[in-house]
């Protein structure tokens, strides 16, 4: 008897380095076990120092892409990451509308690169755009704090771990998402908390505490975390499940990224694939 994949979508720009953007989807994704397909929204050239371009693909050539898988596979959960412009944010909304309710959909939130350089030509208007239309037909957006400040509309000068429930809970209220959970990466500190905020109880906080790892090779962290996060939830996990299962496994992946040159690079990739090799000693 056949078995049926559980498939994940990545929707995300191409990162030339491999390090982030869907070759990092794709491979985290496999190290859960999960079949990715790709929607490409934009081509980067990029590498540690930052991105020194950006071609977004069209919105035809965006909506052929859909319209090609959608013609044959209703992928089991949705990851989203680099939209490129305006226009790919409508065609991608219009998507996620026509799938059924039951599909997870996960975005990463991402405007800028951690290396450095905007990853939108527009990035105030794409921002609203995604307020309006995306994050309220999204399960779960994955901040960062930056990008917390960015949508939020102002600087926190001091955040700790008993304040990161209160951040999370603004956001859920202007991204109107079913859940919020806001990566704890960027704490200072040598304690780092996750912190997982639900609309369905607002009001009880799940966070998920680790120790700081020392590590230069952290590029494509975001999009690797909320793909785990997305492959978890195509494999019928619950939102909560699914936000531990993605921080133990990032916390791990970075553990193993510690030791490793990749070119001259001071921040490299992730090494997912020690963390794959161990899954399958086991």
């Amino acid at each position: 008897m056949q078995r049926k994949l559980v498939t994940l979508l990545t929707i995300a720009g191409s990162d030339c380095t491999g390090g982030a953007g869907i070759q990092a989807d794709i491979r985290a994704a496999a190290a859960c076990g999960v079949y990715a397909m790709s929607v490409v929204t934009a081509v980067t050239a990029q590498n540690s120092k930052g991105v020194a371009n950006i071609l977004p693909i069209s919105y035809h050539d965006l909506k052929a892409q859909l319209q090609a898988i959608s013609e044959e596979i209703i992928p089991d959960a949705v990851k989203i990451g680099m939209i490129g412009s305006i226009d790919n944010c409508e065609v991608i909304a219009d998507f996620l509308e026509t799938l059924p309710s039951s599909i997870p959909i996960v975005v990463d939130p991402v405007l800028a690169s951690s290396a450095g350089g905007d990853l939108s030509s527009n990035k105030p208007k794409l921002a609203d755009l995604m307020i309006s239309r995306l994050f309220p037909l999204s399960d779960v957006v994955t901040p960062n704090l930056k990008e917390a400040e960015y949508f939020i509309g102002k600087t926190f000068d001091c955040v700790n771990h008993g304040s990161t429930q209160g951040i999370a809970a603004e956001l859920l209220k202007i991204f109107r998402s079913k859940a919020v959970i806001l990566k704890g990466g960027h704490l200072s500190g040598n304690i780092l908390v996750d912190t997982l905020v639900s609309k369905e109880d607002p009001d009880t906080p799940r966070k998920y505490r680790s120790k700081r790892i020392v590590c230069k090779n952290l590029h494509g962290t975001g999009c690797t975390y909320a793909s785990i996060l997305a492959s978890e939830l195509a494999k019928n996990n619950t939102i909560g499940n699914a936000f531990f299962k993605a921080s133990s496994m990032i916390n791990d992946i970075i553990s193993k990224s510690i030791d490793y040159d990749f070119g001259a690079s001071n921040y490299g990739p992730l090494n997912v694939l020690d963390y794959t090799t161990k899954i399958k000693a086991l």
